[in-house]
């Protein structure tokens, strides 16, 4: 997003410094020379000789559509702005993303079509990282609740910034170089599978929705829908494992309990058949040490 914030063209520039006087309506046309001259500021000869050109009939006017254009160019950088000023955990975050709109004036669809190109680069620097982390699940969640999007808006986000992930992986990554699941940018792209996943699980999509959601992010990654939730499960799981490994630990503490074992299966999408084999292979294993620490204390 920081990228993002610092985009744009001089025009741009200057709307986003004073976004009220390039209103829609405020002014139906402005003269170049002033526009030009304005960012052109401080070099008064550079303002002068524009001014020049316009008296003479060649730079003309800027027209409302060109103002509009540069309006709604300038509301981009400033979203992403608003977003790195407020972060994602901001309970005002919601608000915060509508006084932008509300500044600049933006179209109620064109400012929905930016909402989802932030998350978009949003979602594809959080990939860039090919650690994956359950903190990131609910920053997509918060981020995307801040910037209104519903469950279409975000399956399209979604889809789309595969299809650029891929693009940009596969510029300096071979294809075959992917296979291995160890490689840095197929662990990146696993990682976006469980992103996705649980973004549309946790939005309460039908299963038909999940499906079609699910499978056009796959698509974009060359693989079938079975083989997205097989990379899925192989990042969720460890997850888990690491909760019931941390609640052998603390038994006699009683730190953790069933329902925070609970809402992490919830979290990470476990399903009830596979946690009943990892609990069973838990209670095993915390068999198997009490046997041997009886045997240590006998010899």
């Amino acid at each position: 997003l920081e990228e993002m914030a610092k985009e744009g063209d001089k025009l741009t520039t200057t709307v986003r410094k004073s976004p009220g006087l390039f209103k829609t309506g405020g002014l139906a046309t402005v003269p170049a020379a002033a526009a030009l001259g304005f960012i052109m500021t401080p070099s008064r000869r550079l303002a002068a000789s524009a001014v020049g050109s316009a008296i003479t009939g060649v730079a003309g006017f800027i027209g409302k559509s060109r103002l509009d254009a540069a309006t709604e160019a300038a509301a981009r950088p400033a979203l992403a702005q608003a977003i790195i000023d407020s972060g994602v955990d901001d309970p005002d975050l919601a608000s915060n993303v509508a006084a932008v709109r509300d500044l600049y004036d933006v179209d109620e669809e064109d400012f929905a079509d930016m909402c989802s190109n932030v998350y978009k680069r949003y979602l594809i620097g959080v990939v860039k990282n090919p650690i994956a982390k359950t903190g990131e699940v609910k920053e997509l969640k918060l981020l995307r609740n801040g910037l209104g999007m519903d469950n279409l808006a975000a399956g399209a986000a979604h889809a789309d910034a595969a299809r650029e992930f891929y693009r940009q992986t596969c510029l300096f990554t071979p294809e075959e170089e992917l296979e291995d699941p160890e490689h840095p940018d197929r662990m990146s792209i696993d990682k976006f599978l469980f992103l996705s996943e649980r973004a549309f699980r946790q939005a309460g999509e039908t299963e038909e929705a999940f499906k079609y959601e699910m499978s056009r992010v796959a698509k974009a990654y060359k693989i079938d829908m079975e083989e997205a939730l097989e990379r899925v499960a192989e990042i969720a799981e460890p997850f888990y494992r690491r909760a019931l490994s941390s609640t052998r630990a603390k038994l006699e503490t009683g730190a953790v309990s069933s329902d925070m074992l609970e809402r992490a299966r919830a979290s990470l999408g476990i399903d009830k058949r596979t946690a009943y084999d990892m609990h069973v292979t838990t209670f095993n294993d915390e068999i198997k040490e009490l046997l041997g620490k009886d045997a240590e204390v006998e010899l």
